[in-house]
């Protein structure tokens, strides 16, 4: 039987981080690997909303992703955590939907950019361990602080899932979030990386309509 698995919970708008709200757990993990994110206290930011949510938040941050992991696993294997979120890029989306993989703790994302890159770690491939977040927050300010050329790079990478997707798949509906992805990709990258903010929006919720496609494409 055809499924498709998608967030319970897809909060998208202009400073979303600032104004979500979660229902309360003892214990959290964030997980991040952007130097732009740290230094622009955006990381505090969150640090600090998810303490009104949860009695304990822990902070794991590393810019290589497979070493952020294995910190990451260390720490929340010393007092399982709850949630699980991952802020920053692609790979780090990507470690905490390997770690929640092997915990079964809820997910949260907070991608700066794309909401995917497919990382393979020594624990596991990527079509081993993808999952669903339980929250997905699309936030376009975040993308707005990232390089034009990381956007154009993680742009091309969605596009190319979506393209993947439709070469794979017969699914009506995971065609549809596959053309979709591509099409407002291709409208929005141009302007995007010139930093025009409506299309960086844009080019944000389009990426994800290509990742979901790809991810729920096997």
């Amino acid at each position: 039987m055809p499924e498709i698995h998608l967030p319970q919970k897809i909060i998208f708008e202009r400073n979303a981080i600032e104004h979500f709200s979660f229902k309360r757990v003892e214990r959290t993990i964030l997980i991040c690997d952007s130097e732009i994110i740290k230094n622009r206290d955006t990381l505090e930011r969150l640090e600090n909303k998810f303490r009104k949510f949860s009695a304990q938040v822990r902070t794991v941050f590393n810019t290589n992703v497979h070493e952020l992991y294995n910190l990451a696993s260390e720490e929340f294997f010393l007092d399982e955590a709850e949630l699980i979120v991952a802020i920053g890029s692609a790979a780090a989306i990507d470690c905490g939907m390997l770690l929640t993989n092997e915990s079964g703790a809820d997910f949260t994302a907070i991608p700066c950019c794309c909401a995917s890159t497919m990382t393979d770690f020594e624990n596991g491939e990527y079509f081993s361990y993808r999952h669903s977040p339980t929250t997905l927050v699309l936030d376009p300010t975040l993308i707005e602080q990232i390089p034009s050329s990381t956007v154009a790079y993680d742009a091309f990478a969605a596009f190319a899932y979506a393209v993947d997707t439709l070469s794979s798949t017969d699914n009506i509906i995971t065609r549809s979030l596959a053309i979709h992805g591509a099409v407002g990709i291709y409208k929005s990258i141009i302007p995007a990386c010139r930093g025009e903010i409506t299309y960086l929006e844009k080019l944000m919720y389009s990426m994800y309509f290509a990742v979901a496609a790809h991810r729920n494409s096997r």
